[in-house]
């Protein structure tokens, strides 16, 4: 199947992360046997190296991508209502390319949709912004929260605008999409998870570990951008320090911002570390006996989840951060919350074997539900739905 693909913004390599499950899914599609064609935004062309792009991707743009400045809702709203010349010219090179799916990847590419009318089109959001905002209001001060509360309204004014029965919305869990299908009555919408990079979720027999140490690695993995999120993991930290398992345990959290203040204090205090970013995440995880996933904001499957269950780490989770993903407590993680998880994480800081289980009964789930074959197709159905909305109307 021919495919353009037109993306919202581009780094590489990958900026903390941002970007790479776009990266992930041409170089997936290409795998298994697609035709992709990349076009689109970026917001700072320093920021990619084509030449390594190409080189360990095997991605390179179609065209000239369009540089754009400021924030991108606001120009996702300026392209929405006026669009610009490059943004006609590059729809102009996409209807004459005569490819089978147009897949718009973010905000910013969403807003051409309406220049591409007739095409089978993919809008993919990932997450909804409108609902990840709400969950945002919900954890902020209150002088924040209005501040979350009015991009709330204007994501969800911008979702509004898109509404189209031709065309199909993509988010990457199940919750997501029936919170879409509320919100937005009619409008098709499906789940697919994102494409994992290559080696990162394999179908290999899982390993556990045997080997003994002084103390047990406990990763706190988190997104800390944003106050209400770094909330979790303080939380995270201030339970830990009133605890006997401090004794027993050395902390490190991995979040993808400087540490604040309070996150400092508390890991001096527990002997801890703060990393912002790794650049090998492989070999980070695998120093890890355990993995605390603390999140009780944000939308979406967490790739970190997938990651860390990929790696073989046993993880003590909150249902937030397993969204999406069908584990089993008990089974295939331990979940928590804030009444329970100190007696969760103490069980598996006590037992090698449990850890073993645990992480072993997640790496299954884990192959089985996003391994790239599957993944893949979840999308041949996914654009196979696209073309039959374009063609039915």
């Amino acid at each position: 199947m021919r495919v353009a693909v037109i993306c919202s913004d581009m780094t590489y390599p990958p900026r903390e992360g941002l970007h790479a499950h776009t990266v992930n899914l041409i170089r997936s599609m290409r795998t298994f046997g697609h035709s992709v064609d990349v076009f689109g935004f970026v917001r700072d062309p320093s920021l990619i190296d084509e030449i390594q792009l190409s080189r360990d991707a095997g991605v390179s743009f179609a065209s000239a991508p369009i540089h754009y400045q400021g924030q991108m809702l606001r120009r996702a709203f300026r392209e929405r209502v006026f669009a610009s010349r490059s943004a006609r010219a590059l729809a102009d090179q996409v209807r004459a390319g005569g490819y089978q799916v147009v897949h718009l990847d973010g905000n910013l590419a969403s807003a051409t949709a309406g220049l591409l009318d007739g095409l089978p089109r993919v809008i993919s959001f990932v997450d909804p912004p409108s609902r990840r905002q709400r969950r945002a209001a919900a954890g902020s001060s209150r002088t924040q929260r209005w501040a979350a509360l009015l991009r709330a309204a204007v994501t969800t004014r911008f979702e509004k605008s898109l509404v189209d029965e031709r065309s199909l919305w993509h988010v990457v869990s199940s919750s997501d999409a029936a919170y879409l299908r509320e919100v937005h009555p009619g409008q098709p919408v499906v789940s697919v998870p994102i494409f994992m990079p290559s080696g990162r979720v394999t179908e290999a027999p899982f390993v556990g570990k045997t080997e003994s140490s002084a103390l047990v690695h406990v990763g706190v993995v988190a997104d800390t951008r944003q106050a209400y999120l770094r909330s979790d993991v303080v939380r995270t930290l201030e339970a830990l320090r009133s605890s006997d398992l401090r004794k027993d345990v050395r902390v490190t959290v991995l979040g993808r911002a400087t540490a604040d203040d309070v996150m400092t204090d508390l890991l001096a205090d527990l002997g801890g570390t703060y990393l912002p970013w790794v650049d090998d995440l492989d070999a980070f995880l695998g120093t890890l006996d355990v993995a605390v996933l603390p999140d009780t904001y944000g939308t979406g499957i967490k790739s970190r989840a997938l990651e860390l269950a990929g790696a073989g780490v046993p993880m003590v989770a909150t249902a937030v951060a397993l969204e999406g993903i069908e584990m089993v407590g008990e089974r295939d993680v331990l979940v928590s919350s804030d009444d329970n998880f100190l007696a969760q994480l103490g069980r598996l800081v006590g037992s090698r074997a449990l850890r073993n289980e645990i992480a072993r009964n997640a790496s299954v789930v884990c192959a089985e539900l996003f391994g790239a074959q599957s993944v893949a197709a979840q999308w041949d159905r996914a654009y196979a739905a696209a073309i039959d909305l374009a063609r039915s109307t």
